[in-house]
């Protein structure tokens, strides 16, 4: 974008704990960007393998680091303690682990300028074990300039935080919860009911290292599917006006879409039916609700044929999956890295 504006300070806030193996690849391509204006604000969160000397000669070394240590309380704690000491028009987040490319704050804070949108949403790759999902390459800008448009798109809008450009007065309207899963998903929900002026912009920028959490967590377990389902359910039996009932029907899409997304991605379909057909059974009831609640039923309609092979078929697809887990590891070993434009 040939419209941006130095003038506008951008802070990069960056939680840190136990990522020693990914967080020079993450730093290095924040201090390489080619906006000038940025401050970029380390929480080293209690860290045990070594991060917080990697933070410290950064913040040595460059004048835009500031590195701060605290004791472990989890990534929103974290990126509140780093809200707290930003001094930025803008505010962005980036995990540990990943990355963005190098004109990425330049090109988000042009279109941020451009539109006067309080929020920038950008393409990002999610690089997973068995191969790498694009989202949002052409480069496309949709503007959406009042609560009631963001409101009708925000079920395809995914809740995590990183990826996103946000104005400061947006960002800090809103604190993360201390949960130690689902932090991002509660504080995107919120944004979305603040924002009044938002940009879709189809360009990956950012890099995702999806295959690193994808070995490390297990699918969900039907008795987590179940527990989840009920409390969505719950929480719609006691809305008390027509908005909540349609909340939780929003928060129900965005969790069987997760889930389901989470059993695709990694390429269970054929030994995850059980958990897919609970995810049906509950979309089969809403899947009239929005745009997103069809795509959901889509997807997991679409798995739930893929899980429908033969013997044989079924074979092969466990032992594909034994083949790119073991990929994946292989990956994480050698440092894998995509090439960001």
């Amino acid at each position: 974008m040939q419209n941006e504006n130095p003038e506008k300070r951008v802070s990069i806030i960056v939680p840190v704990y136990n990522a020693k193996r990914y967080l020079d690849k993450c730093l290095s391509s924040l201090v390489e960007q080619t906006y000038a204006n940025i401050e970029i604000i380390v929480i080293d969160d209690g860290s045990t393998d070594g991060c917080g000397e990697i933070c410290d000669r950064y913040a040595a070394e460059f004048p835009t680091v500031h590195c701060y240590h605290k004791e472990n309380q989890g990534a929103g704690q974290a990126r509140n303690f780093g809200m707290d000491r930003s001094t930025g028009d803008y505010i962005m987040y980036v995990d540990a682990d990943d990355y963005i490319a190098k004109r990425c704050v330049a090109e988000v804070v042009g279109i941020a300028e451009r539109y006067q949108a309080a929020l920038v949403d950008f393409g990002k790759v999610y690089m997973l074990s068995a191969k790498n999902v694009f989202e949002d390459t052409d480069k496309a800008i949709r503007h959406f300039q009042s609560p009631q448009e963001i409101r009708q798109i925000s079920g395809k809008i995914r809740k995590m935080i990183w990826g996103k450009l946000y104005q400061r007065e947006l960002a800090l309207s809103v604190r993360f919860t201390s949960r130690q899963r689902g932090e991002d998903a509660c504080y995107m929900a919120e944004i979305l009911e603040h924002c009044k002026s938002m940009v879709k912009y189809n360009h990956c920028l950012y890099a995702y290292r999806a295959y690193q959490e994808s070995l490390t967590r297990g699918k969900a377990s039907i008795r987590t599917i179940k527990r989840e389902l009920g409390r969505y359910q719950a929480a719609y039996d006691q809305a008390d006006s027509r908005e909540q009932q349609e909340e939780a029907l929003r928060q129900t899409v965005r969790y069987c879409q997760r889930t389901a997304e989470d059993i695709v991605y990694r390429g269970e379909e054929a030994v995850s039916r059980k958990q897919l057909l609970l995810l049906k059974d509950q979309m089969d009831k809403i899947s009239h609700v929005n745009d997103a609640a069809e795509t959901t039923h889509m997807l997991i309609g679409k798995a739930i044929k893929t899980s429908q092979v033969s013997w044989a078929n079924r074979t092969y697809k466990k032992l594909r999956n034994l083949f790119s887990r073991c990929m994946g590891r292989i990956r994480v070993w050698i440092n894998y890295e995509y090439n960001l434009e």
